[in-house]
């Protein structure tokens, strides 16, 4: 026989076969189509004989949609935000880290969020960003109009430092160079 584990809070055994169900049929035999087994108590770890019932597929959905319901709107109140809350704390303080190797460093870090971290830190994503040229844009030089590539965060209007200089002349609105 193969191992007995729970798996979304039920006992199942091999690929699928799950405790309750087999508690049921050894009593009462197959399970007719559009059935199910539910726990009358709730609790999906007991499987005794007394506490289940063949209900139908939609009258066992809709015992799940009221609890939820009820679920859902306790949720909205202040005590059941500050439940959650308080909650999802605890679950991230306890939550384990894993040992990673940055992507672009090498260097090994911590992270809690497994799927998210690539980088040891802001400046190793940045660095890559700029290595991968995720934020280059193409501009058309406003002296020139050459077009050139730059980072989009940039507020630079000229291919270079000869245009620079040139829209820093024609810009100057009557300044004399060096005064203000």
């Amino acid at each position: 026989m193969s191992k007995m584990r729970i798996e979304n809070g039920y006992y199942v055994f091999g690929k699928n076969n799950r405790l309750h169900r087999i508690v049921w049929e050894s009593q009462f035999g197959p399970i007719a189509k559009g059935f199910d087994i539910h726990h009358k108590d709730g609790n999906k770890l007991n499987n005794t004989i007394e506490n289940l019932e063949c209900i139908s597929h939609t009258e066992h959905l809709s015992i799940h949609m009221k609890a939820n319901k009820k679920l859902h709107d306790w949720h909205k109140t202040d005590e059941g935000r500050k439940f959650l809350g308080n909650k999802s704390k605890e679950l991230w303080k306890n939550r384990p880290t894993h040992s990673l190797k940055c992507e672009n460093c090498g260097i090994d870090f911590q992270a809690k969020q497994i799927d998210r971290a690539k980088y040891c830190d802001n400046k190793c994503e940045q660095a890559a960003r700029r290595e991968r040229g995720d934020d280059l844009v193409d501009r058309q030089c406003v002296i020139c109009n050459k077009t050139f590539s730059i980072n989009k965060y940039y507020k630079t209007l000229t291919c270079g430092y000869a245009c620079g200089s040139k829209w820093r002349t024609r810009n100057a609105k009557g300044r004399r160079h060096g005064s203000k």
